[in-house]
C-alpha cells in the first residue's frame, strides 16, 4: 500500500495510506508520495538555509560516497583534485578543485574523480589520513580522529539538505560499500577501520556513520549547527 504526505510549510505532515481512493484523488487532495514529499521538504528548507545563491537548489546530485584519503591528516595537491570537500585532522574542511556540480557531466573530464563508476552525480568527501594502513595490521602513522568523523558526519548532513538528498545505503554510502557491489570489486578499504572505535565491525560502519549523519541533520535543521569560513577552510560551529 502506497503511504502518501501531504506537505504544509516544508512539514511533512497528514499521514494518509491509500484506501478508499485514488491515487489521482490523493494528488487533488494536496497528498504526494513520500519520496516526492520527502524531497520536495528538503527543497523547501534549502531554499532558506543555502547562503550561496549561485548554487543550484536541486540538481541531480543524488550520492554522497565517503572517503580516507590513505594520505597524512593534511590534505596535499591530489587530494583536493580528487576530492569535493576534505577533513583535516582538526575537523577544517577544505575545498577541492572541483565544485559538486561538476560531477554532473563526467564526460568533459573536468571533475572530481574520486569514486571510479560511480563519479555522475557523486560528492566525494574524505577524511585525511590512513597511510599504509592494511585491514591485516591494522596500523598507520596518521589515524583517522573521532574529531575527523564527526565532522565527516556534520559535513554529509548539511550537503544532503543543500542537495536533496535522502540518507539511505544506496545514496550516502563509503567507497568499500560501493566497492564491494561491483561485479569486479577493487578492494577499496576506505571507510573499514575507526582507530578509536577498533572493535566496530566493518559490515557496521556504514550504517554507523550514517546514523550519525541523521542525527547532524536534525541538529542542523534545528539551528545548532552552523558552517563557517575561517581563511582558507570551513569549521562547523556548534550554537548551543
Amino acid at each position: 500500500m502506497t503511504v502518501y504526505h501531504k506537505l504544509i510549510h516544508g512539514n511533512m505532515l497528514n499521514n494518509y495510506e491509500l484506501g478508499d481512493i485514488t491515487p489521482e484523488q490523493a494528488l487533488e487532495q494536496g497528498y504526494k508520495p513520500l519520496i516526492q514529499a520527502e524531497r520536495e521538504e528538503n527543497k523547501e528548507y534549502a531554499v532558506s538555509y543555502n547562503e550561496d545563491e549561485t548554487i543550484p537548489q536541486m540538481t541531480s546530485l543524488n550520492k554522497i560516497c565517503l572517503h580516507w584519503t590513505a594520505g597524512s591528516n593534511s590534505p596535499c595537491n591530489t587530494d583536493i583534485k580528487a576530492y569535493h570537500f576534505l577533513i583535516d585532522s582538526n575537523g577544517r574542511i577544505y575545498p577541492g578543485t572541483h565544485k559538486p556540480e561538476d560531477n554532473l557531466n563526467c564526460k568533459d573530464g573536468n571533475y572530481a574523480a574520486h569514486c571510479g563508476g560511480g563519479n555522475t552525480g557523486c560528492i566525494g568527501l574524505s577524511v585525511c589520513g590512513m597511510a599504509g594502513f592494511s585491514l591485516h595490521k591494522k596500523e598507520t602513522k596518521y589515524p583517522i580522529t573521532q574529531k575527523q568523523v564527526e565532522t565527516l558526519c556534520c559535513l554529509t548532513a548539511y550537503l544532503t539538505i543543500k542537495y536533496g538528498i535522502i540518507i539511505k545505503e544506496n545514496s550516502v554510502f563509503t567507497h568499500n560499500e560501493f566497492d564491494s557491489k561491483k561485479a569486479k570489486p577493487e578492494g577499496k578499504i576506505d571507510i573499514t577501520y575507526l582507530p578509536y572505535l577498533p572493535n566496530l565491525q566493518i559490515i557496521r560502519i556504514g550504517g554507523y556513520l550514517r546514523n550519525k549523519a541523521e542525527w547532524y541533520r536534525k541538529k542542523i535543521k534545528e539551528g545548532k549547527y552552523k558552517l563557517e569560513k575561517k581563511g582558507s577552510y570551513y569549521e562547523f560551529i556548534c550554537v548551543c
